[in-house]
C-alpha cells in the first residue's frame, strides 16, 4: 500500500502544482483583456434633457479604472499577478509556506474583482464572473493542496512516533 501512495503522491503534486500556476495564469490572461472592467459614461441630450449611459470596457490594468473610483479591477489584476508569480515560485520549489501565500493572495484578488458590484451591477460581466470564479477555484486548490500536506506529514509523524 505505501509503495502506491509513492508512486501517486509525485503525480498528484505535480497536477496540484500545474493547475496552482494554470488557474491564476488563466485569471491574468482574461484581466489583460479590454472588455474585463467596465465603466459607465453619461451623455446629456440637449434636446430632451436625459442622460444616455454607455457601458465601455477596459482592462483591469488601465488606470483610467481607479481614476474614475473602479478600483476594485486594479487591485484584483496586481493581486493576480502577485499570485501568479507566487504560484510560479512555488511549482517550482514546492515550499508549504507558498500555498499559503497564495490561498490569501487568491482571496484577496477574488474579494477585490467583486467591488464594482457594490457600484453597480452593471459594472460586472461574464470575464469579470470568469475572473472570479478561477480566483475562488485557485484559492480551493491551493488550501486543499496545503489540508493534504498537513495530513500526509501528520501521518508520518504518527508513523514516525509508532515506530518508536
Amino acid at each position: 500500500m505505501d509503495a502506491v501512495n509513492k508512486e501517486n503522491a509525485p503525480k498528484t503534486g505535480r497536477k496540484h502544482r500545474i493547475l496552482a500556476v494554470l488557474l491564476p495564469l488563466a485569471a491574468f490572461v482574461l484581466e489583460l483583456l479590454p472588455l474585463g472592467a467596465v465603466l459607465r459614461f453619461g451623455h446629456m441630450q440637449t434636446e430632451t434633457g436625459s442622460v444616455i449611459y454607455r457601458l465601455q470596457g477596459y482592462s483591469y490594468f488601465d488606470l483610467m479604472l481607479p481614476g474614475y473610483g473602479n478600483f476594485g479591477p486594479f487591485i484584483a489584476g496586481l493581486l493576480t499577478t502577485l499570485t501568479l508569480i507566487f504560484a510560479g515560485i512555488y511549482a517550482l520549489s514546492e515550499r508549504k509556506w507558498l500555498l499559503h501565500v497564495c490561498t490569501a493572495l487568491s482571496a484577496a484578488a477574488a474579494a477585490a474583482s467583486l467591488m464594482p458590484l457594490f457600484l453597480s451591477a452593471g459594472l460586472y460581466n461574464a470575464i469579470s464572473f470568469a475572473v472570479t470564479a478561477l480566483l475562488v477555484g485557485h484559492a480551493f486548490c491551493v488550501a486543499a493542496r496545503a489540508a493534504s500536506m498537513r495530513k500526509r506529514e501528520a501521518a508520518a509523524q504518527g508513523k514516525a512516533v509508532a515506530e518508536k
